[in-house]
Order: C-alpha cells, then structure tokens, then sequence
C-alpha cells in the first residue's frame, strides 16, 4: 500500500511538475508565494481524484512532500538551474542508451514493422 502510494504520488508530481512549467509566470509566482494553500489543494485534489481510499491517502501525504520541495526548488533559481542541468543529462541519457538499443538489435529485412492500424482500416463485419 505504502508502495502503490508512492507510485502514484510520484506519477501526480511528474504531472503536476508539467502543468506548474506550462502555466504563465504569474500564477506560477502566486503558487511560490502561497505554498501552504497550494500543498493543501493539491493533497486534497489528490486524495478525491483517486478514490478516498486508504492508497489514496498515502499518494496525497507523499505528494505533499513533493509539492513543498518543487515549490522550494522552484523559488531557488540555483537549485532549480542544476535540476534543469540533471533533467538534460537523464534525457541524454535515455536518447543514448536508445541509440545503443537499435545498434544491439536492429530490425532485419525478414522482421515486419509492428504498426497499430488506424481507425479507418479497421473493417467490422455484422
């Protein structure tokens, strides 16, 4: 359960992470200078949004934890540079380590694409 919590708290956060860049300056400056009401809200929303059970409780206690060290990373412009730093790193990363994938296994001739059909190819006979 502590664990189910955590993953959904971490998944809200990353989710709360983009919504809170995506917003314009000056709502992301009104949420930095009310932390409190913004913690509050967004435990509170959590804990609605997925279910009121007890998992939901934990996701909501660690997502609050989240939300207070994002808002204080985002009031510090050098905190938040180096996590802007290790973000690009990660990204790298992850588009290096793909390219070594494709390298390890690359698809042959003989092998066919995997492709998910559109809508309008999908036929249903009655």
């Amino acid at each position: 359960m502590l664990v189910d919590g955590l993953a959904l708290a971490m998944l809200t956060g990353c989710a709360f992470i983009f919504l809170y860049y995506k917003l314009p300056a000056r709502i992301r400056k009104w949420l930095q200078r009310h932390p409190l009401l913004t913690d509050a809200v967004a435990c509170a929303l959590t804990y609605i949004l997925l279910g009121s059970t007890l998992t939901a409780l934990f996701a909501a206690a660690w997502l609050g934890l989240f939300v207070s060290a994002l808002l204080a990373v985002s009031k510090n412009e050098g905190a938040s540079n180096a996590i802007q730093s290790i973000v690009n790193r990660a990204t790298a990363a992850w588009t290096e380590f793909g390219e070594w994938l494709r390298e390890q296994f690359p698809v042959t001739e003989d092998q066919e694409e995997t492709t998910i059909p559109s809508s309008s190819k999908i036929v249903v006979e009655e």
